[in-house]
């Protein structure tokens, strides 16, 4: 298990997940065309980045971003 922070608190999930599945996990919704409700992941491979999030102060590719340790 790895443990993350998600808006403010810390979380444990599978440490071999993607951010994008670790939120599915936490139960966020993903969308894969814009009208669907939740986050909007269209590509799932990186290449879109409309999946981009702040991780560690950068934005990143959550679809094929690995959590770590306090991520």
């Amino acid at each position: 298990m790895t443990t993350i922070e998600v808006d403010g608190r810390s979380i444990q999930v599978p440490s071999d997940l993607s951010v994008k599945e670790a939120l599915e996990v936490l139960g966020f919704s993903i969308a894969m065309h814009p009208s669907d409700k939740g986050l909007f992941m269209p590509c799932q491979v990186g290449g879109c980045w409309a999946c981009a999030l702040e991780i560690d102060g950068a934005h990143r590719p959550a679809c094929t971003t690995q959590v770590q340790e306090g991520g």
